[in-house]
């Protein structure tokens, strides 16, 4: 990050994904709060749901030239961004597995 860019990328068989985002504008201190609750597929022999709940994010946008890179067999490598895309950060994760009952 030596440019000042921001870079990701996510690699699996059925999709890529990578950016390079140039920093625009001043940090936003959002102050947001909520909660994600991930599901495993029936058919996965996991017997856990991760809840997760985060809050008090932060926000930083793109600028207009960031360059996004999404391909693959996934139906999301169908995806495509519409609007500015941002870097959010600073959260304070608290989480747990919790053990399904059938």
């Amino acid at each position: 990050m030596a440019d000042g860019r921001w870079r990701g990328s996510v690699d699996t068989d059925a999709i890529h994904l990578s950016v390079e985002c140039k920093p625009a504008g001043d940090i936003r201190h959002l102050g947001g709060a909520g909660m994600q609750t991930f599901f495993p597929p029936t058919d996965s022999g996991i017997d856990n749901v991760v809840v997760v709940s985060f809050a008090g994010h932060k926000e930083r946008l793109c600028s207009p030239d960031t360059h996004w890179i999404l391909n693959g067999t996934h139906p999301l490598s169908s995806g495509m961004f519409l609007g500015d895309t941002s870097l959010q950060f600073g959260y304070t994760l608290i989480g747990g597995a919790y053990t399904l009952t059938r």
